[in-house]
């Protein structure tokens, strides 16, 4: 039998130790980042609330919606309820490949309607793709800024309002605060919830806070000045379009930031089978992004654009944890068999995880309570998020090794109309 020489179970000690000195200091930044995220920008709240300044900016308010007839009812009347003048903003809605009555609901809403029919290229991407062609073509459009929403979406009235002042004051590409329409309906939505309530706080509230560009615009929510993208249209490769778009952006020297007060609700899914597959695209689309931008963040860095390693690190974190995952299996794979891991060495790998785990959970629990949202909802969700996180990671490593993957929808609206119908929800003025 084949044993481990002495001189090779020291070096994998060695990397073991090397392995918690990285991870350490990529948690000091996450940790330092969270801090910051904390504390409010008063800035941008002050722009936020200066209910005084005369309205300005023309808005094209753009939704690709697929089949979601059960929910884009209740997003166009938020639309049609916003405070802000509705002879400054048209709401346009991309029916993409629908056999459903989405078209003809959004049409009786008001909306201006565009029927797309192209089994060959589903997403999004291809969705804003083909809209911003036909609509650049139609010289009568004469908006300022673009906003874009899924069709799950619920929108405070104010939404528009607080755009258009931070607009006026200079801002070229923001997103809202993304909050949940659902927590309450299981852990897996819980979880969800807590996702979104992490990247506002401890992501892009710190990015923006410190000036540093918030690295992705979350798909939906956000808006930015049309003339970013007038010349060359909307051109995203990826199944992850709001990922890459956020990194064009960035590359042409743009500075994405989040605006707090400018506040709408997503759907989150309590299914567990689903939240693989939407996780499983993301992993696969931010994989593709990380090939197709991190060689160009690079370039632009060694040029001495130090900024952007921020965010080149959004992407090089998962090869990163790729590469410590491997190598801490490889080293129990060699040395737990052969009883060469004492209980001393076995107590020092797992004090890390250990750590991580409460860590994680009282970061939760503080966000809980920082956000004002109910423990009694959350608290389960917060106890497992750990897990959870376990898992996303594990897609975004696997991910790492797959090219492509097909994009399908994600059902909304099915455990929400029920609710909605029977008044349990928290929106039911919009009937």
């Amino acid at each position: 039998m084949w044993f481990p020489s002495d001189s090779l179970v020291a070096i994998l000690n060695v990397v073991a130790k090397i392995n918690l000195v990285l991870i350490a200091l990529a948690l000091i930044y996450k940790i330092s980042l969270g801090i910051v995220g904390l504390f409010p920008n008063r800035r941008l709240r002050s722009i936020s609330l200066n209910s005084s300044l005369p309205a300005k900016t023309r808005f094209a308010v753009v939704i690709s919606a697929r089949n979601e007839e059960d929910v884009i009812a209740d997003l166009l009347t938020s639309l049609n309820r916003q405070s802000y003048p509705c002879e400054l903003f048209d709401v346009f809605v991309i029916a993409d490949n629908c056999t459903d009555k989405t078209a003809a609901i959004a049409r009786s809403k008001g909306a201006l309607t565009y029927e797309r029919f192209d089994s060959s290229k589903r997403s999004k991407g291809y969705a804003l793709e083909w809209f911003f062609a036909q609509y650049f073509n139609d010289s009568s459009y004469q908006h300022d800024a673009a906003v874009i929403f899924d069709a799950d979406n619920i929108v405070e009235a104010d939404f528009l309002a607080v755009m258009d002042r931070h607009y006026q004051a200079g801002t070229r590409v923001a997103v809202g605060y993304r909050d949940s329409k659902n927590p309450e309906d299981g852990t897996i939505a819980a979880a969800n919830s807590i996702f979104w309530l992490f990247q506002s706080r401890f992501m892009h509230q710190a990015r923006t806070n410190i000036g540093l560009p918030i690295t992705s615009v979350s798909g939906t929510g956000f808006m930015f000045a049309l003339d970013l993208i007038r010349e060359e249209g909307w051109h995203t490769n990826t199944v992850t379009e709001d990922n890459e778009f956020t990194m064009q952006l960035i590359l042409k020297g743009e500075t994405p930031i989040i605006i707090r007060e400018a506040q709408f609700y997503d759907e989150q899914t309590d299914s567990f089978l689903e939240m693989l597959r939407q996780r499983w695209r993301w992993s696969v689309g931010t994989t593709q992004t990380m090939r197709l931008m991190a060689p160009k963040l690079i370039k632009q860095i060694v040029k001495g654009q130090v900024r952007l390693l921020d965010s080149l690190w959004f992407f090089l974190q998962i090869p990163f944890l790729a590469i410590i995952t491997i190598l801490s299996v490889l080293r129990g794979l060699i040395l737990l068999p052969l009883f060469r891991l004492d209980v001393q060495d076995m107590l020092l790998q797992a004090v890390p995880l250990l750590g991580s785990y409460l860590l994680i959970v009282a970061a939760t629990i503080l966000l809980v309570f920082v956000e004002g949202k109910k423990l009694k909802v959350y608290g389960m969700a917060a106890l497992t998020y750990p897990l959870f996180l376990s898992l996303w990671v594990l897609l975004q490593i696997l991910a790492l090794f797959k090219k492509d993957t097909e994009w399908k929808p994600i059902r909304h609206g099915s455990t929400w109309k029920e609710k909605h119908k029977r008044g349990q929800s928290s929106f039911n003025n919009l009937n």
